[in-house]
């Protein structure tokens, strides 16, 4: 007879029936006489009561293994949370392309449009070098005075001036005023976009062998634009000078000056300093001169002192000091 073990001792349970639960209790494989029950493994309730044990634990298990399941889930969930975001990233990458997109588009109308506009500027100042160039040249082959030989008529080199020819028509030279027309020449306008502005009394242009080259014409405007400020820089110094006084003092006395002999100069630019130094930093200098003094005055006294207690003969201011015991 197999011998319950461990628990299963405490699954024999007394039943109402005393001699059935001694019997249990003994261990003793007989029948109760009074209920007939017999003590056999095959009969005992230990396989029921163990798979009844089983399904509490499994019963008690399913909680624990469903909470720990769900906080396994909770940190899946939460492990998968940023993939939830990936629609709304894709939509604003996809947002921030078409912004781009329209960025671009509108950057290039706005390049096309200035390119444009840029392209108009350049061609019009082109078409108005064109112009003044032409214009500089035909007016040098008009230019043609009495007296001059066939060989000194200008003939323009220019690759665009006879593409040009139609222009002469345009072309009206306006008249000028001053004493500079014989190194300027008169302005000339060009049909609907210059104003027309012609007058009668039309000056004649200088000679073209001295002014045939533009390099030749800008060496002497350059020239002039310098001569007329230096010219006006020298009048604005000559009324600065007058008004200063002092300046002008000292420009008046210039002439005498210059009538020192050399070997005499030095001597009177220092006297000139020290009379400056005089007026002019004069209480500084007198000022330091007394505080020397007083400091020498005093530095005198202590070493007198000194000399009292010593034992020295203390003498006449001038004739010095005089030790016991020698003679002057």
């Amino acid at each position: 007879m197999l011998k319950p073990e461990g628990d299963d001792e405490q699954l024999l349970v007394p039943t109402s029936c005393k001699s059935c639960t001694d019997v249990i209790a003994m261990r003793n494989p007989l029948k109760c006489d009074k209920c007939g029950w017999h003590f056999h493994p095959k009969c005992m309730p230990i396989q029921a009561i163990r798979k009844e044990k089983q399904q509490n634990k499994m019963k008690n298990q399913l909680p624990e293994s469903k909470s720990s399941l769900e906080k396994r889930m909770t940190a899946i969930e939460k492990s998968l949370e940023p993939l939830k975001e990936i629609p709304a990233l894709i939509n604003r990458v996809t947002v921030v392309e078409e912004d781009v997109a329209a960025l671009r588009a509108e950057q290039e109308e706005i390049k096309a449009k200035l390119e444009q506009l840029l392209m108009k500027i350049t061609l019009k100042n082109k078409w108005k070098s064109l112009v003044a160039k032409f214009r500089s040249e035909s007016r040098l082959e008009a230019i043609c005075k009495s007296g001059d030989a066939a060989a000194d008529s200008y003939e323009s080199s220019w690759t665009h001036y006879k593409s040009l020819k139609f222009l002469s028509d345009i072309v009206q030279p306006a008249g000028s005023e001053g004493n500079l027309s014989q190194l300027f020449f008169k302005e000339e306008v060009l049909g609907s976009d210059y104003e027309e502005n012609i007058t009668e009394n039309e000056n004649l242009a200088p000679n073209r062998q001295a002014y045939q080259t533009s390099a030749q014409r800008n060496c002497i405007m350059v020239n002039k634009a310098v001569n007329e400020k230096i010219k006006r820089k020298a009048i604005d110094d000559d009324m600065l000078d007058m008004s200063d006084a002092d300046l002008l003092f000292f420009r008046t006395l210039a002439y005498h000056v210059k009538k020192i002999d050399n070997d005499k100069k030095l001597q009177f630019r220092n006297e000139i300093n020290s009379v400056v130094q005089k007026y002019v930093y004069g209480s500084s200098i007198q000022l330091s001169l007394e505080r020397t003094a007083e400091r020498r005055a005093r530095r005198r006294q202590r070493r007198e002192a000194t000399e009292d207690d010593n034992g020295m003969i203390k003498t006449e201011p001038g004739y010095g000091h005089v030790h016991p015991g020698h003679e002057i």
